[in-house]
Parts: C-alpha cells; structure tokens; sequence
C-alpha cells in the first residue's frame, strides 16, 4: 500500500500500513499537515487509531453511529503519503552525519519549530478543554 504499487481503495487492513507511517514521520509533520494536535509519541495515547480518529473528526467524517470513520481517514492519509502530498525519504544505506552533514527527512517547506510540543497530561487538559469549548458552544 505505502509503496503505491496496490490500489488504496481495495485494501481491506488499514492499521499496518497506518503504523508505518507513524513510526517513520515525525509526530510534528502529522500535527501540521493535518491541523490536529497528537499526544506524545512515549505516551500511551499515540495509536493507529487515536490519530486516525483525529483526522476523521477533523475532515467531518463520521459513520452512521457518530463515531469518526477511521477507514475513510486512512484512506485519505496512505493517498496523501504515496501521492507525495506527505513527504518522507529515505537516507541512502551509506549514510553518515558526521560525513554528509544533518538532513531532514520529512516535514520539507514546514514551520515544525513553531509547533509546541507537549506531554501526555497537557494533551489531555487540552482535549478537555476543546470539549468544554464545544459544550459552550453548542449551549448558546
């Protein structure tokens, strides 16, 4: 599926080819392509399906019983990634930092350093927060 040599839209299993991807770009880059706010990768939290649920509320997809659609959520993700719309290289086998210098896998172009990182406990005083937001909302 990463490699783009099966079709998205026939796979069946969706979690393997989703946890590659987060194992391999940096939490940062998904906070920023997708406008969410992960938990900490140490954190208990970082899962296939916690992101995707993420990226699933946030486009506004949802099943038929509310729940965010995380099927249609990794569909979107793995065609982002092997369209090149979310980019990530490899360094070549030979590679040393010392010889060729630093280098940046992923997040090309993107401002990560403006990004806050925070820790599993502000991830959910933050997530209790939007909630609450959204409660106030929605009562006026």
């Amino acid at each position: 599926m990463i490699c783009g040599v099966l079709p998205i839209d026939t796979m069946r299993d969706y979690v393997g080819p989703v946890t590659l991807l987060l194992s391999k770009i940096t939490k940062e880059v998904f906070e920023v392509d997708f406008k969410i706010e992960l938990p900490p990768r140490d954190s208990s939290l970082y899962t296939v399906s916690t992101f995707l649920q993420l990226v699933a509320a946030k486009k506004g997809w949802f099943t038929g019983r509310n729940l965010p659609n995380e099927f249609q959520a990794a569909k979107s993700v793995l065609k982002a990634y092997t369209t090149g719309t979310l980019l990530f290289c490899e360094t070549r086998p030979d590679y040393d930092a010392e010889k060729h210098g630093a280098i940046q896998q992923c997040g090309f172009g993107m401002d990560l350093e403006a990004k806050a990182t925070g820790d599993a406990r502000n991830y959910e005083e933050m997530k209790e927060a939007s909630s609450d937001d959204e409660n106030a909302s929605d009562s006026e």
